[in-house]
């Protein structure tokens, strides 16, 4: 049984919960958190996936306060990679998720044969990270900016902060790291902001549909992303000249 468990907020990653929980319970060491969460104290918690979802379901303190579907489709980037998958695979990915199969789901995925890279560490609004302090009383790592190809915070208009918590290759011992101290940051030129205000809220449209794993909202968000591919991954190719701060 899982002794206590934080309430997750408005599009956080489930491993930023996780993180914050290690925290603020101030377990002896890495390997209790997991072995509560996971029930296996050398689960390295996955960034932009989960798996071992129906344990950490079913060991909750209190019944019923989250169901997997919830979790993947609101704290994970599945969402993201959905539209671009056939529906059989997702099948199979929610399934990895649920179960002990986490190390299967970047291969279903098919992360190694992006063209767009991941991000290697964990990205942050500088504005965001205010806000969530005064609002919440702690920071926390959105999902939204950790989808590939995203290199601007789509409300602020700001860039995104990478820190030094990394994504993949992490160590047991570093493997949940908070945030918890943002950095500055520097403010679009407005010239660009055009064609990245277009597509930086185009990338993340499928994790914000309701009912995201129903049908309809799944064919809704293929035709759309149909279209968004057409535009050629702008975001992850746009790089600024030296003109653009002068």
């Amino acid at each position: 049984m899982i002794v206590a468990f934080l309430d997750l907020h408005p599009g956080e990653l489930l491993y930023s919960g996780y993180a914050r929980c290690a925290y603020r319970l101030r377990y002896p060491n890495l390997k209790n958190v997991t072995n509560e969460l996971f029930g296996n104290p050398h689960i390295i918690a996955s960034v932009p996936f989960a798996s071992h979802l129906q344990y950490f379901v079913a060991h909750q303190p209190v019944a019923d306060r989250f169901t997997t579907d919830s979790l993947i489709a609101e704290h994970t980037l599945l969402p993201f990679y959905a539209p671009f998958l056939p529906p059989n695979r997702i099948q199979r990915l929610h399934m990895d998720m649920c179960s002990t199969n986490g190390p299967g789901i970047y291969m279903r995925v098919g992360l190694m044969a992006s063209i767009v890279p991941s991000p290697e560490y964990l990205q942050y609004c500088p504005e965001c990270a205010k806000e969530d302090q005064t609002r919440f009383g702690e920071m926390y790592w959105h999902r939204q900016h950790q989808v590939p190809g995203v290199f601007i915070c789509h409300i602020h208009n700001v860039w995104l902060e990478q820190s030094n918590v990394r994504v993949h290759n992490r160590k047991p011992g570093t493997s949940l790291l908070q945030l918890r101290r943002p950095f500055g940051h520097c403010v679009l030129p407005e010239r660009s902001t055009p064609h990245l205000a277009y597509v930086i809220p185009s990338c993340l449209l499928p994790m914000e549909l309701p009912g995201f794993f129903s049908n309809e909202s799944f064919r809704q968000a293929s035709r759309f992303c149909t279209v968004l591919i057409n535009v050629r991954s702008f975001v992850a190719i746009w790089q600024p000249t030296a003109g653009e701060f002068g």
